[in-house]
């Protein structure tokens, strides 16, 4: 799952997708594929997190510490509006395994 509805030229809004499993040890990344195609990336390098706290969702919904992917959008990212899609990657070196969540689906609204 992820969180966090978006606007058009917003940026410092955090995105979470959630694995259910601890991915403290891995490096991870966050494939965006927003409406206009043009897919793209987001490393370590560019923020991309593993917060070792709890995320409170909603009433219903706490994502475990280690277990969920964090990023705060830069300033230009969210520059389309229409229906985003984002997926966590996470991989570990010992031993080697790599983990693709689903495509998730976010609204960037106007």
């Amino acid at each position: 799952m992820a969180t966090n509805a978006a606007n058009v030229d917003e940026f410092g809004n955090t995105i979470r997708v959630n694995v259910s499993e601890d991915i403290s040890t891995a490096t991870v990344s966050m494939e965006f594929n927003p409406p206009n195609a043009v897919n793209f990336t987001k490393t370590e390098a560019d923020g991309v997190t593993v917060p070792a706290g709890d995320a409170v969702i909603d009433d219903d919904t706490t994502f475990n510490g280690n277990e969920y992917g964090a990023y705060d959008f830069e300033e230009g990212v969210l520059d389309i509006q229409g229906t985003w899609k984002v997926r966590l990657i996470a991989e570990f070196t010992s031993p080697a395994k790599r983990i693709k969540t689903d495509f998730i689906d976010f609204p960037v609204n106007p």
